[in-house]
Formats: structure tokens, sequence, C-alpha cells
């Protein structure tokens, strides 16, 4: 189990692996030229898809559920075209969603992530997520998942 105290050594370990080295930072990002309408596919209240377009194409979106029994949210998939990532995209879907999970009532949002997918680790730990959980060899030998989750503020 990870806690705040452990966001080392998930850098560590991490590090420790293929990849090239990670350091915490935060990065300032301007949106431009990105439709500001976010609209969203519901299947049922607590499931929602939210999308980011540039001139009509898709560019990114993030899909996320809610369990009203017991409050968690959960990013259940979200991605942004390589070509448009780094602009904020993945930053104005993550807002939407988080915005959606709390006006439902979610008390934490969790996510879970491969362990060789840096880039969605960073930007979950820039939205305030923190490793919670580790599940070695959880889809096939030598491919881990980390959970990962943060709390609103009740």
């Amino acid at each position: 189990m990870f806690h705040k105290s452990s966001l080392e050594g998930l850098i560590g370990f991490l590090n420790s692996t293929k990849g090239g080295k990670i350091t915490l930072k935060h990065v300032d990002v301007s949106v431009k030229h990105i439709n500001p309408n976010r609209f969203a596919r519901t299947q049922g209240d607590n499931v929602r898809g939210f999308v980011a377009e540039v001139n009509g194409r898709v560019v990114g979106y993030i899909a996320v559920s809610f369990e009203p029994d017991s409050r968690p949210g959960s990013i259940n998939m979200a991605s942004v075209d390589p070509d448009y990532q780094r602009k904020g995209i993945g930053s104005m879907l993550m807002e939407a969603a988080l915005e959606f999970l709390k006006l439902r009532g979610a008390r934490k949002v969790c996510a879970a992530v491969s362990h060789v997918n840096r880039p969605a680790i960073m930007y979950y730990m820039k939205h305030g997520f923190i490793p919670e959980g580790f599940l070695r060899d959880h889809f096939s030998k030598g491919l881990h998942e980390i959970y990962m989750s943060r709390f609103f503020e009740e």
C-alpha cells in the first residue's frame, strides 16, 4: 500500500525501470485554439464521457463512472491524441470529469495505471492523485498495476 510519503519510493521504482528519469514538477499549460464546448454522452446517470474537439475533430476523451452507494468515482479511460498532448487538453478533460464526479457526490476518485505508462502516472499525480496500491504481475508476469486515487474534501 502506498501513502503520500511513498511518492519518492514510487518514483525511485519507476526510475529503476526502463524509460528515463521522472521528476516531480508543476507545468503551466495554456489552452489555445480548442473548442471550449465539452459534451457528454450519457449511458445512465452515473456514467459519463467527455470529449475535447479541435476544429470539429475529437482529439481527446475521458470516461468516468460513479457508484452512489459507496460514493467512489472511477476514471475508466482517458486519452489525448499525441499531436495534441502537452497543450492542456488532458487537464481540461480531467477538470470536467472531476467536476462531474464531485457534483454526483463522490468522496474519492480512483484510477488504475500500468507501471510502464509513465505519462499517465505523471498526469494523475499532476491532478492530485496519489498511489494507494500496487498489484505485481496483475495482467501478466512483469506487468504491474498501480492504483491511484484522490479525495474530495467533505
